[in-house]
C-alpha cells in the first residue's frame, strides 16, 4: 500500500523471508535481524532523519489529529521483527526505552522511575491514579483536587468515581487556563474552609488539554502545589510530553508523576502508556491499586527484579516502534527540534485558517502547538460532514469537535508532518469551501 519507494524493499524482504537461507537484503534492511549491537540506531544522524521524512508520503491519509498520528516509514518497519518477551535483545530494548524516557523528561534516574504499561494513555492514567492514591478508608480518606478545563480532565474525575476515591473538582471554561495564581487561590481557600485540608494529598491536572488545545502552565503551578502547600502533583502530559518544555525543565522537579503514551509527540504507535514517577512516592504505594494488571508498583518491582521483563505479555512490536521513534526524536534535535517543527506547523495552520475566514476558539495566549479548535461557520451552506469527506478524499483526516457547548472542529499539527503537509491540507479546505459555495 506504500508508494514505489517502499515496494522494492518490502518485496525483497518477503522473498528473503521465505527463502531457505537469510539474504543479505534481509540483514541490511532490518538491523534487528543482523549481528549489529541493538544499541546501534537505525537512523542515527539528522541527515538520515531528513531523508527519511519523505517516507510519510504513502497512499495513506495524513492524520491531522491529536493521536494516533502519522508515523514514519522506519517506525512502521521497526514492527517487522518478532522477538520473544524474555529474549535478551528485547529486554535490552525495554531498558533503552525506559532510560531514554527519563532522559527526555530531564529527571534524575536515582529519584524517578519510568514504568511502562500495556494499553492506551487512559490505561496509564487510571493505573497512576489507582496506584498512587490510597484506597478510600472512609475515615481519613486521601482526597484529590482535580483541575478541569476540558473533557480529559472530566475523564480523570470519572476514573476517580470508578475507583471510589474522593475528589474535589475545580472547573474552568474550556477556553481558559489554570494559572499559578488561580491554583494558589484555590488551595488557599480550601486551606481556610476545608476542615480536613491535610487529607487533600494530591493535585491532578492535564497539561495539554486537547479538547480545545489549551496549555495549562504546569511549570508555574508545580512549585505552588509541591513546595508551598506540600501536595503531590500528578500531570496528564499525554499530548505534550517531549515537546512542551515547561514541566521538563525543573532543576528540582515539582511533580510526583507524569503520564504519557507512545503514540503522541514521540510519534510511535498506539499500545504503550508510560509513567515517570518519583520512586519514593511509588515505593509507598504498595497495596493501593484496585487492579492487578494496572498496578504500577507491582509492574515496577517486577521489571526491576527481572531484568526489564513485563509481568504479562508485552506489546513487543509497539515497543520496537517506540524505540525507533525515540531514535528519530533524538536525531531531530530532541525537544527543541520537535517543538520548532510543531510550532511552524501550528503557526502555518492558524494563519491559513484565519485567511480562509475561520475563527479560532482560543485566544493566542493560551493556544498550544498540538491541536487547534475552530468554530463552525455561521453560513447556511457550510456542512462540516461535506468538508470532512472532501478533505479526506484529498488525503487528510480532520477531527470533530469535543467541546460541550459550542459546535467546532479540530485540526492537529503533530505527527510525522511538516509545513508542506499543512499547506496542502489548507488548499484542500479552500477547495472544499469553493465546492460548497461558502465564502467567508
Amino acid at each position: 500500500v506504500y508508494k514505489r519507494q517502499v515496494s522494492t524493499q518490502s518485496t525483497g524482504f518477503v522473498m528473503a523471508l521465505f527463502s531457505r537461507r537469510p539474504s543479505s537484503l534481509l540483514l541490511r534492511s532490518f538491523p534487528l535481524l543482523s549481528s549489529k549491537p541493538l544499541s546501534t540506531p537505525f537512523f542515527s544522524s539528522p541527515s538520515h532523519f531528513r531523508s527519511n521524512f519523505s517516507s510519510v508520503e504513502f497512499h495513506e491519509p495524513v492524520l491531522l489529529t491529536p493521536g494516533p498520528l502519522t508515523t514514519s516509514l522506519s517506525v512502521k518497519q521497526a514492527t517487522l521483527h518478532d522477538l520473544g518477551s524474555r529474549d535478551s535483545n528485547f529486554l535490552r530494548v525495554v531498558d533503552e526505552v525506559r532510560s531514554s524516557i527519563l532522559q527526555i523528561a530531564g529527571v534524575d534516574p536515582k529519584q524517578y522511575s519510568c514504568v511502562l504499561l500495556q494499553g492506551s494513555g487512559t490505561f496509564a492514567v487510571e493505573a497512576t491514579l489507582g496506584t498512587l492514591v490510597p484506597k478510600n478508608n472512609h475515615t481519613s480518606p486521601s482526597t484529590s483536587l482535580v483541575l478541569v478545563n476540558g473533557m480529559y480532565g472530566e475523564r480523570i474525575v470519572k476514573i476517580f468515581s470508578y475507583l471510589d476515591r474522593p475528589v474535589i473538582v475545580e472547573r474552568l471554561p474550556e477556553n481558559q487556563i489554570f494559572t499559578a495564581q488561580h491554583v494558589d487561590s484555590i488551595l488557599a481557600s480550601l486551606q481556610k474552609s476545608h476542615k480536613d485540608f491535610k487529607n487533600i494529598e494530591q493535585v491532578v491536572i492535564v497539561h495539554s488539554e486537547t479538547t480545545s488545545g489549551v496549555i495549562n502552565p504546569v511549570q508555574d503551578i508545580g512549585p505552588i502545589v509541591s513546595t508551598k502547600y506540600q501536595k503531590k502533583l500528578i500531570i496528564d502530559a499525554m499530548s505534550s510530553f517531549g515537546v512542551i518544555k515547561p514541566h521538563l525543565e525543573y532543576s528540582n522537579p515539582c511533580f510526583d508523576a507524569v503520564v504519557a503514551s507512545s503514540n503522541k509527540c514521540l510519534e510511535g504507535l498506539p499500545g504503550i502508556g508510560f509513567v515517570i514517577v518519583k520512586t519514593e512516592t511509588l515505593n509507598k504505594s504498595k497495596g493501593n491499586c484496585h487492579s492487578l494488571s494496572l498496578d504500577l508498583y507491582d509492574q515496577n518491582v517486577y521489571m526491576n527484579s527481572n531484568n526489564n521483563q513485563w509481568r504479562f505479555t508485552p506489546p513487543t512490536h509497539v515497543l520496537l516502534a517506540l524505540r525507533q521513534a525515540i531514535t528519530e526524536y533524538q536525531a531531530e534535535g530532541g525537544l527543541d527540534g520537535r517543538y520548532r517543527r510543531y510550532k511552524e506547523n501550528s503557526d502555518t495552520l492558524l494563519e491559513g485558517m484565519r485567511r480562509l475566514g475561520f475563527r479560532s476558539f482560543l485566544a493566542p495566549s493560551v493556544q498550544g502547538p498540538i491541536i487547534h479548535t475552530f468554530m463552525i461557520p455561521d453560513h447556511p451552506k457550510f456542512d462540516f460532514n461535506r468538508l470532512n469527506e472532501f478533505v479526506k478524499n484529498r488525503g487528510f483526516i480532520l477531527y470533530p469537535g469535543k467541546l460541550t457547548t459550542i459546535p467546532t472542529f479540530r485540526i492537529g499539527s503533530i505527527g510525522r508532518i511538516n509545513k508542506t503537509h499543512i499547506l496542502n491540507a489548507l488548499k484542500a479546505i479552500e477547495d472544499a469551501l469553493a465546492e460548497m459555495n461558502v465564502a467567508m
